[in-house]
């Protein structure tokens, strides 16, 4: 059984194209997955003064052919993200107001979870 070159190549560059589809796919389920799974532990730890800040945590997945971003954002007081997170002086610029580390640790914890997804969805 003879096989043309071109056919045989045109053959493998669709399955090579095939299986990247399919990879890809998987790991914007991962993406998906793990940045709902952050916005509720960012909004388990925020502090809930009102819990309107807590509440307002929201998750921003944007997915294309090759990337998948994540982004945890606050709609109800995005002012308050870097505040509340790192601390400030307060109004009269007396006071060091407490730290609430809330964002960065999560952050931290599920880029590592989703990175550990990613290694065994290539194994």
């Amino acid at each position: 059984m003879k096989i043309n070159i071109e056919d045989l190549s045109n053959t493998v560059i669709k399955q090579i194209n095939n299986w990247s589809d399919e990879k890809s796919d998987k790991i914007n389920q991962h993406v998906k997955k793990r940045g709902k799974e952050m916005v509720e532990a960012i909004k388990n730890d925020s502090p809930k003064k009102t819990g309107k800040y807590a509440k307002g945590w929201k998750v921003k997945v944007t997915l294309g052919k090759g990337y998948a971003r994540i982004k945890g954002v606050n709609i109800a007081r995005p002012e308050l993200t870097h505040l509340l997170e790192n601390g400030h002086k307060t109004a009269g610029g007396t006071k060091q107001t407490k730290k609430y580390p809330h964002i960065k640790c999560n952050e931290d914890k599920f880029n590592e979870l989703l990175l550990q997804d990613i290694k065994e969805e290539f194994q």
